[in-house]
């Protein structure tokens, strides 16, 4: 499918709006489902497909874009002009706006809600008190592909909250090789976010007032309560879509950059103690805080484990040579991040999530023949 929108505009007006200043940020123009067809002037009394914008075939990287429609009158006083920005990118938030001239500048407007990827808005411009004036009505498409990426999404953060739905899911692996799990065919969502889980680390019951617990918050819970408290690395793969480059046919060169990802399980890190939290939370001890914090950052390969979560990876452009061929190709920076999960037993066998944190930490890239 398709990844676009299509904004028709009935000019309620007396004088024709002209199109000024579009501005194609990411994606193609595809006003009428014309590629490169830019946005267009709307007559009085007239609905117009004014402006179409979709995204860039076999890369998904979204669209992005803003245009303005004017009132050029020269021999009257001017009713002002309507500005539009779009972005609607793959895994972010949506985000739009409406910017119009003289005192009603957002009557009518509603912005693009924040999931889905398939817009038809129908906008109506009208004057009042001699300034333009807005009107919208909204249609929403369901998007299949980024209805799956909601699944994941949902799925991965049902999973990493039960352990034992983890364990079920996800191989355990001694050293995790993010060269060897690269997908073999560039597709967005990827097949799967989560690749494995490392080994657990048992947090000695010596070392159990180091942690901070939001239900067992004291230490003496803890020794009634808990069975064992244990932690464990999650391996995860992502890229940006929209940093994704496509290399045409006989350039033999390209460049990495620093690339942020969007975390899958990001309402699961705003629900939930982050580690940072839970190994300063009033009432740890510090010295036993210490001792977790250095074996899980010794265990995961993590430098500081009482840092916030991240997902940029922080890269200086370098030129990467590339063999020149005679077909389109498609550059992708993955990024692998690395979730570490404090979890709890209790003596019933309950197992709860105490505390999670995740960080990008590798980026590599790999190169597909395009198919778009």
């Amino acid at each position: 499918m398709v990844w676009s929108l299509r904004l028709n505009i009935t000019n309620g007006t007396d004088r024709p709006l002209t199109v000024s200043g579009p501005e194609l940020r990411w994606g193609w123009w595809y006003t009428n489902n014309k590629d490169n067809t830019e946005p267009v002037s709307i007559p009085p009394g007239k609905t117009v497909y004014a402006l179409g914008i979709r995204a860039s075939s076999g890369t998904w990287t979204g669209y992005e874009c803003a245009c303005s429609w004017i009132d050029a009158t020269t021999d009257k006083e001017s009713y002002g002009a309507i500005s539009v920005e779009i972005d609607v990118p793959f895994t972010a938030d949506n985000a739009s706006s409406i910017h119009v001239s003289g005192v009603y500048q957002q009557s009518g407007w509603t912005d693009l809600p924040k999931r889905g990827h398939n817009f038809t808005r129908n906008m109506t411009i009208t004057t009042m008190d001699g300034k333009l004036v807005a009107e919208l009505d909204e249609e929403t498409e369901d998007d299949p592909d980024y209805l799956r990426f909601l699944e994941m999404e949902v799925a991965a953060n049902e999973m990493i909250q039960h352990w034992p739905e983890l364990v079920k899911e996800l191989p355990e692996v001694n050293q995790f090789d993010p060269q060897a799990v690269m997908p073999d065919k560039y597709l967005y969502p990827p097949k799967e976010f989560f690749i494995a889980r490392g080994e657990v680390v048992e947090i000695d019951t010596a070392d159990w007032s180091g942690i901070g617990d939001p239900k067992y918050t004291t230490a003496y819970a803890k020794k009634q309560f808990a069975k064992r408290y244990f932690a464990v690395p999650v391996y995860s793969i992502n890229t940006d879509p929209r940093a994704v480059e496509q290399i045409p046919p006989g350039v033999k060169k390209t460049h990495m950059r620093s690339v942020e990802v969007t975390s899958v399980i990001k309402s699961t890190l705003e629900t939930n103690w982050s580690i940072k939290a839970s190994l300063s939370a009033e009432g740890t001890n510090v010295a036993t805080t210490a001792k977790v914090a250095a074996s899980l950052e010794s265990a995961f390969s993590i430098r500081n484990v009482r840092e916030e979560s991240t997902q940029k990876i922080e890269k200086e452009e370098t030129t990467i040579e590339i063999a020149a061929v005679d077909y389109d190709r498609l550059f992708v920076p993955w990024v692998f991040s690395t979730a570490a999960a404090i979890y709890c037993e209790d003596k019933k066998g309950n197992f709860r999530l105490v505390a999670i944190s995740q960080w990008a930490l590798l980026q590599l890239f790999k190169v597909y023949k395009s198919e778009g």
